[in-house]
């Protein structure tokens, strides 16, 4: 589907937790309203973009953390081709 530009740039900040198997604490996915854009196609995106990308490799060993949460920015930029 094709979505005027505007739609496709700006910033989600995004906030979640993996526990030590490596797969994605349930429930943990937030995004963080400060700083990020108000488009719900790029937020959705953003969770749905943190949910494909699990499980995530297990916590090495000597780690000892049940679990870790992560606070990132996604950027998400229009490039006209």
């Amino acid at each position: 589907a094709r979505y005027p530009k505007e739609w496709a740039a700006g910033e989600v900040y995004i906030s979640f937790a993996i526990k030590s198997d490596g797969n994605l604490k349930l429930n943990t996915i937030n995004i963080l309203e400060n700083g990020s854009t108000n488009n719900r196609l790029l937020r959705e995106a953003a969770i749905q973009s943190i949910i494909a990308a699990s499980p995530f490799p297990p916590f090495p060993k000597g780690l000892n953390r049940q679990e870790i949460c992560f606070n990132i920015p996604i950027v998400y930029q229009y490039n006209q081709r």
